[in-house]
């Protein structure tokens, strides 16, 4: 178990740096997908963060990362805000199908997962591990959709409840 755990927090870690280095120029599309037949699809994390902070997380700096042979999946996303990066990660012992996951630090469960919201201002990161909560995912496939929600706390013992949390967005696999 320690050496999954491990793996989703260098998923999860990587993932974050990965997002917090994107920017405008990715692509001349800003960040949507061209499906067949020339429709877009944007990729976007939404969610109503409240508690020590409140904000209109509504990202489209998303990356989804699935790692067969770790049995991981991750789904980061970044919202720049006038100098304030805010993130939101979720990381889960999962890699195929649906269904509704816990997330948080009593769950140990085979297909548990972990939760992460981050406020980070001129490189200083303040970091909330979420407590308890759950992730749905509704669709796995080329593209992942689902639903979250979960309370996080920080080092000071200072708290945010996200809610009514939603995803949207291209999935890649590695084996």
């Amino acid at each position: 178990m320690k050496k999954v755990t491990r793996a989703i927090i260098l998923l999860m870690s990587l993932a974050m740096l990965f997002s917090l280095g994107c920017g405008d120029d990715d692509d001349d599309n800003g960040n949507k997908i061209v499906n067949p037949g020339g429709t877009t699809t944007t990729n976007s994390m939404k969610a109503t963060i409240s508690g020590k902070y409140s904000v209109n997380f509504n990202a489209s700096i998303v990356v989804a990362l699935k790692v067969n042979s770790v049995s991981a999946l991750t789904i980061t996303a970044t919202q720049p805000v006038s100098g304030t990066n805010y993130s939101i990660s979720l990381s889960l012992n999962v890699t195929q199908g649906t269904g509704t996951f816990p997330v948080g630090e009593d769950y140990t469960g085979v297909n548990d997962g972990t939760a992460m919201f981050n406020k980070t201002v001129d490189n200083e990161t303040e970091m909330f591990y979420a407590n308890t909560g759950s992730v749905t995912i509704t669709e796995m496939g080329t593209r992942i959709k689902g639903t979250f929600q979960f309370t996080a706390t920080n080092l000071d013992g200072e708290t945010v409840t996200i809610a009514s949390g939603s995803f949207n967005a291209a999935l890649s696999t590695q084996e």
